[in-house]
């Protein structure tokens, strides 16, 4: 049975899902610059070894490198990890309004099958009136 509100149901639906989208790509980019820091902090990790100290004055310069290379990660980290919050804020808006209205379909609906109900109990009511007088006779 359709309602006026089934137009407005599919485009908060497709809105609804559209966040979801857009939840789980924000979620893939989070986790890229999660799986960014760990390879960098992995590469870090391995010192030199034995070496001249020429190599190893170029080495702290790299890790001076390294350091600002890992705060900038952390930033877009920081900077992936709002834009998930403000996805999974905007679903769950998309979420409540898209509830809201299923609900007040659901509501619709109901009222329009007992409407049919009470007028198909009513058709059968006068038919039965009108058989009892009929047979009356």
């Amino acid at each position: 049975m359709r309602t006026r509100f089934d137009p407005l149901l599919r485009l908060r639906e497709r809105t609804e899902e559209e966040a979801k989208l857009a939840v789980a790509s924000e979620l893939r980019g989070a986790e890229a610059v999660r799986a960014r820091i760990a390879a960098f902090l992995e590469a870090e990790a391995r010192p030199p070894g034995d070496a001249a100290a020429a190599f190893w004055e170029l080495h702290g310069a790299e890790r001076l490198r390294h350091r600002a290379t890992l705060e900038r990660l952390e930033v877009e980290l920081a900077a992936a990890e709002a834009r998930v919050e403000g996805a999974r804020a905007t679903l769950a808006a998309a979420h409540r309004a898209a509830e809201s209205l299923r609900r007040a379909v659901e509501s619709r609906h109901a009222a329009a099958l007992m409407e049919a109900a009470r007028r198909e109990r009513k058709a059968q009511d006068e038919l039965a009136a009108l058989r009892f007088s009929f047979l009356r006779r």
